[in-house]
């Protein structure tokens, strides 16, 4: 993963299912995640990545090992319809068990298995644009597992639907499996499932996390 505006780099590193990151002020704990956070919202469509980007990740799942590069520009200036996206996908490929081509984007077209595509938002990842299909599915959903919560001016990332009051996403939840396949909710929301339709599962996490900080009396 590479930022040519900010000139920062991440080395080719390798993450297990559980993984701590450790390090002084400074070291680059937050850029590391940050850089997931972007990743997984170009992948995803939550955001439109910054321009100037460029990552190669790898993905394993469904017994397959995905690849996906990509490479973004920043974009400037006004249409008819108002401001541009701050920046578009120059070029994206994603490849399956390092040999099959799923698709391949540039500047002039995107081709999805040996087909070219009409013209797409450019704005958009490859993966969101073609998250329906069985190709690209399994990479969509991998991504959308990713719970990213971001903390700013005492605001944390969260959906709206149980601060209106409907709460029917969360009594159609019927088991922690289900919980941990759905797509991009964001965290403090499935904190919320998990404490009133598993209350044992979500006290015993809880004692976890207070075990491990143990000046925390609540949560």
């Amino acid at each position: 993963y590479a930022d040519s505006v900010s000139d920062w780099k991440l080395e080719r590193i390798s993450f297990d299912d559980v993984n701590l990151l450790v390090g002084l002020s400074g070291a680059g704990k937050s850029w590391i995640l940050s850089a997931l956070g972007q990743v997984r919202a170009a992948a995803v469509g939550i955001d439109s990545p910054p321009g100037g980007l460029s990552w190669d990740i790898e993905v394993t799942c469904e017994q397959a090992e995905y690849k996906w590069v990509a490479q973004t520009e920043k974009t400037a200036g006004q249409t008819e319809r108002g401001a541009l996206p701050s920046a578009t996908f120059l070029f994206e490929e994603l490849t399956r068990n390092g040999r099959e081509l799923v698709f391949r984007r540039d500047k002039s077209a995107l081709h999805f298995e040996d087909a070219e595509l009409p013209k797409l938002s450019d704005s958009e990842s490859g993966i969101f644009l073609l998250r329906h299909e069985e190709a690209v599915e399994p990479v969509f959903l991998a991504f959308a597992r990713i719970l990213y919560s971001v903390a700013s001016d005492n605001r944390v990332e969260s959906g709206e639907y149980f601060q209106r009051g409907d709460q029917s996403s969360m009594f159609a939840c019927e088991s922690i499996e289900q919980l941990r396949e759905w797509g991009p909710l964001p965290l403090l929301d499935r904190a919320y499932i998990l404490q009133e339709r598993f209350p044992e599962t979500f006290e015993l996490l809880k004692q976890q996390y207070r075990d491990i900080f143990p000046l925390v009396e609540d949560l």
